[in-house]
């Protein structure tokens, strides 16, 4: 479909207040940071309550959109150039255009939606159709208000069917992607707690999920669900379709779950199907992995997929990492793993991401051909291709032999017929500091190519969510306003999360400064590819060169430290750089006394010396019963602010809040606040932890299981000695990875296969003992020692010590793999 935007003007009934710029539209942005965007993408301002899309409008106008969606009032001569669509609300806008394109198909879709599990079954159904259908998906879990009329847009003429999932997290939402997805047949996964805040109960939630399914011919269900038997019930009156349901629990149903049996390497499962037995091998053990792959089953039986096929592919479904993973690789490299489907929407998030990771380094994309292949498909790859710059494509599969010339003869090309062969060649491909992006359809199982590029040191991991890193920092926007600039704190390698990654992040969501602690650490971040403005809160002398040389902005906070900065700039002929004062208010730790202030002024003045922000720290704005103080040195900033400024003329920024301060004092965020340990999910205040989220999975596996007798001792200095047979587990962490020596001897808990477990005996310094005594368990599995479902304060707790303590002291030996949604 091609749309003209006075098309578009008509269906979402927004006036053209300015139609300077005429073309045919063939994508939709909201996220002006995209580098595909080009003259014929349609920009839609979007206001959420964390962010407003018509701040970013200039930052889409200078990247080559000159088509915009807008609801505030712009400065037309600004884009003058450009096509403005005014309308009245946005996000109903980009809806209302979704819902025109999706009635322009005569197409079936499913939907599908649930607390959890959809994007393994949209992904795994479509995997499991193969190539019987030309499916159109949701790219990853676009599954939102805003992410699904973005996925719908995609459909054309080449699909047959659409599988669609939607989720939501507040009441009367579903109406809106119903209206846009009309679907033909609904799935609906388990009900639970997920965004369960909003709703008065689950029975609730269920019923408003169902609202997505009122038109639909069939609705295939669990029927192992309470909540959802009730919200079935209330809804019998205006829901009729036919009802196709699955068991795993015993339950009478279309499908049941007789029995399943673990094998070494497969499960067994044995079901029965409308009177009939079924076997089914399937390659994983846990079993909410049965019960999603039972619910595909379900869907396909009905339809009369040939049953053989369906064994046959079954036999190669994995549980699905639903976010991109980066990790360390060979030679320098960094290996960005998104193997696990491949369409041209989620081919273009992938390029996408490796553009704003790989920053300076090389870019190597490895991709193989599409599950299901139409010349249409390889044309439309070969346009994103061609969008970004890509430095070595290495392509998998006979098909893209017929397209491989056709890419820019800039690119270095080389061509497999298949994985196995890359396989046996990769030793000869030079691989050396560079950002290798994995995109594979899933028969192609490139999991062994992503572990023979594996940098394999260690088993001991700390995965960091950058969606949670994104949605901390607008949880703290969303508190100073968007004229308040926000410093992002990276020191300590990012609290131990890994500075260079964290920055990057921030650069590419347009936080505004960066803070570190010492030089080094912002010398690391320019040699990384980092450009934002770097503050360094402690300069010796002797680092002042590489200061000026990196473009670093240090912190002056003594007559001594400033008189040492002028004689360096003197005499070295060097252009100087701006600097920050911070000034003593009561932390008592760095910083200039009133006296010293009145002194340095002169000098700053007579020396034509750049001021470029005024601040100091607060010491206890997470303590409520300080309050007084932390006003007394608010107070006291704003007096020494006054005396500055007598000296100072020009603006300069202000800013004294640190984590803490932001969610208590944001009255007294100026023109500038500090993020620290907020940024990775810890709230030191305790006020909005339920809003942040943890960033940090901090993880081990198990080497080794023993049964021991009583009688038998564990670990160093024999303290723990087994009084009845216990069951222990060796993991592969201990304090030389950041695990504090004193949490053992069962201080600390750990959470295996969903269990809470005790530390035994003595921590040791590469690994450390826990008693799985009843617990089901086996050598690799995984042991989370803190994240999000076990959180970190625990482990601070049972330390007598900080969540910053134990973030910023995992050391590098431990590998850092980043997982985006």
């Amino acid at each position: 479909m091609k749309y003209s935007l006075e098309n578009i003007a008509s269906i979402v009934h927004g006036n053209l207040i300015q139609y300077e710029f005429k073309t045919t539209i063939h994508q939709l942005t909201f996220d002006s940071r995209s580098s595909a965007i080009d003259s014929d993408t349609l920009f839609f301002a979007l206001k959420t309550p964390k962010s407003n899309g018509h701040l970013y409008l200039k930052f889409a106008y200078e990247a080559g959109c000159r088509s915009f969606v807008v609801s505030d009032k712009i400065d037309e001569t600004v884009f003058k150039d450009c096509t403005i669509i005014s309308v009245k609300n946005t996000l109903s806008a980009l809806q209302s255009l979704a819902a025109f394109h999706r009635k322009q198909f005569n197409i079936p879709i499913l939907a599908i939606t649930g607390s959890y599990g959809k994007t393994i079954v949209k992904e795994w159904l479509s995997q499991l159709i193969g190539q019987d259908k030309w499916v159109c998906k949701n790219p990853k879990s676009y599954n939102s208000q805003i992410g699904v009329p973005i996925s719908v847009w995609q459909l054309n003429s080449n699909h047959e069917l659409g599988i669609f999932e939607a989720g939501i997290s507040e009441p009367d939402e579903m109406q809106k992607l119903e209206t846009i997805l009309q679907p033909i047949e609904g799935l609906m996964l388990n009900i639970g707690s997920v965004h369960a805040e909003n709703f008065q109960e689950v029975e609730h939630k269920a019923e408003e999920k169902l609202t997505l399914f009122k038109n639909t011919q069939t609705l295939f269900h669990s029927a192992d669900y309470q909540p959802l038997d009730i919200a079935l019930s209330r809804f019998e009156s205006s829901i009729k379709q036919k009802r196709v349901t699955w068991s795993v629990l015993g339950n009478r149903a279309t499908l049941s779950l007789l029995k399943y049996l673990k094998q070494e390497k497969f499960t067994l499962l044995n079901y029965e199907y409308n009177g009939v037995l079924l076997d089914f091998e399937v390659p994983f053990f846990e079993i909410i992995h049965i019960e999603n792959f039972t619910a595909c089953l379900t869907w396909l039986l009905y339809h009369d997929f040939d049953l053989d096929t369906i064994k046959e592919r079954a036999q190669h479904l994995r549980p699905i990492s639903m976010r991109l993973e980066q990790k360390a690789g060979i030679n320098s490299s960094l290996i960005i793993n998104d193997s696990y489907s491949l369409d041209e929407d989620s081919l273009a998030i992938a390029i996408e991401n490796l553009v704003q990771i790989a920053q300076s380094k090389k870019r190597t994309l490895i991709l193989s051909d599409f599950a299901f292949s139409t010349p249409d498909r390889y044309k439309k790859a070969l346009k994103i291709l061609d969008k970004h710059r890509i430095d070595r494509i290495l392509f998998v599969g006979n098909e893209w032999s017929k397209y491989h010339t056709e890419v820019n003869p800039k690119v270095d090309v080389l061509t497999f017929t298949d994985t196995n062969s890359l396989e046996e060649q990769i030793s000869e491909i030079n691989f050396f500091k560079e950002a290798i992006l994995l995109k594979g359809a899933r028969k192609f199982n490139f999991e062994n190519i992503a572990n023979l590029l594996s940098d394999k040191s260690h088993q001991t991991r700390l995965e960091i969510d950058l969606e949670a890193l994104i949605n901390n920092v607008n949880v703290y926007k969303s508190k100073i306003g968007n004229k308040c600039k926000l410093m992002a704190m990276v020191k300590a390698e990012g609290y131990g999360s890994g500075s260079a990654e964290i920055s990057r992040l921030m650069e590419h969501y347009r936080v505004d400064y960066l803070g570190v602690a010492y030089p080094d650490e912002g010398i690391n971040l320019r040699k990384n590819g980092i450009h934002l403005p770097i503050m360094v809160m402690n300069c010796a002398e002797e680092a002042f060169s590489s200061i000026i040389k990196h473009n670093l902005e240090p912190v002056i906070y003594s007559l001594d430290n400033l008189e040492k900065w002028v004689y360096f700039i003197e005499n070295s002929g060097k252009k100087p750089v701006g600097i920050h004062l911070e000034l003593e208010t009561g932390m008592h730790r760095l910083g200039f006394e009133l006296n010293e202030l009145e002194n340095a002024l002169p000098i700053i003045s007579q020396n034509n010396i750049t001021v470029l922000s005024v601040f100091s720290h607060l010491a206890s704005s997470d303590e409520p019963e300080n309050k007084d103080f932390t006003l007394k040195q608010v107070a006291n900033f704003n007096a020494l602010i006054s005396i500055v400024e007598t000296q100072i003329a020009y603006p300069f920024l202000k800013h004294i809040l640190n984590t803490a301060g932001i969610t208590a004092y944001s009255e007294y965020s100026f023109d500038m606040v500090r993020l620290g340990i907020g940024l990775y999910g810890v709230d030191p205040s305790n006020t909005i932890q339920q809003k942040l989220m943890e960033v940090g999975s901090f993880k081990a596996k198990i080497s080794q299981i023993k049964t021991l007798k009583p009688g038998d001792s564990v670990s160093y200095g024999r303290k723990y000695i087994v009084t009845k047979p216990t069951q222990i587990a060796t993991i592969t962490a201990g304090y030389a990875d950041g695990l504090p020596r004193i949490i053992g001897h069962g201080k600390a808990e750990f959470l295996l296969n969903k269990h809470l477990v005790n530390t035994v005996g003595a921590i040791c310094m590469d690994m450390c003992m826990i008693d799985i005594t009843g617990i089901e368990a086996k050598v690799g599995d995984e042991v989370l020692l803190f994240g999000p479902q076990h959180s970190v304060n625990k482990m601070a707790l049972a330390a007598d010590t900080i969540p910053y303590e134990i973030l910023s002291g995992i050391p590098a030996r431990v590998k850092r793999i980043y997982i985006n949604s």
